[in-house]
């Protein structure tokens, strides 16, 4: 064989190998499963939902959004000194009536999407049950089967330890999936 021949069907050798690999990344790829997907959405749901959330102004009162609400509701819950927004309700009372508001205009607007939401205070009577400040649920849970948690935990401030806001998207979810 010449050499000319002998490097011809070295590069022959390496395109086939090249294909081969190509070929296998592309069948794995094509071959994940669906669910994934629907996991991956709706994890994405969730912590996006969750940061937006606490980020989002209020009409309770001028520059006070979600979290400061949050914050101020698990420090005063029902004591003389909890702020009062400019309606007269408290931020207890605010964060109730308008959270399921802001779950139903975002959650369902990004497609009807099962959720359990829940605000707690893990450490109040552990190791019992955590403290539930605020929870709602909403939507068909006996569409899909995914469940996608996202947990964050949020300082209230200086000796008074920290809360747990946790959302749970899809229609595995169940009260028991978000503790």
């Amino acid at each position: 064989m010449k050499k000319a021949q002998i490097e011809i069907v070295g590069m022959l050798i390496i395109v086939l190998l090249i294909s081969f690999v190509l070929l296998f990344v592309f069948t794995q790829t094509l071959s994940s499963e669906p669910e994934s997907y629907e996991q991956e959405f709706h994890q994405g749901i969730a912590r996006t939902w969750v940061f937006a959330m606490l980020d989002t102004d209020t009409t309770c009162a001028p520059n006070k959004n979600m979290q400061d609400l949050i914050i101020d509701c698990a420090i005063w819950k029902g004591d003389p000194n909890e702020f009062e927004c400019d309606s007269g309700v408290t931020s207890c009372e605010y964060l109730e009536n308008n959270i399921e508001t802001f779950v139903e205009s975002t959650i369902h607007a990004w497609g009807d999407n099962p959720y359990v939401f829940k605000i707690t205070d893990p450490y109040v009577s552990f190791p019992s049950e955590p403290d539930v400040f605020i929870e709602k649920e909403g939507g068909d849970f006996s569409r899909g089967s995914s469940c996608e948690v996202f947990i964050q935990p949020m300082s209230v401030g200086r000796g008074h330890g920290s809360l747990r806001i946790a959302i749970g998207v899809g229609g595995g979810c169940n009260e028991y999936d978000i503790v």
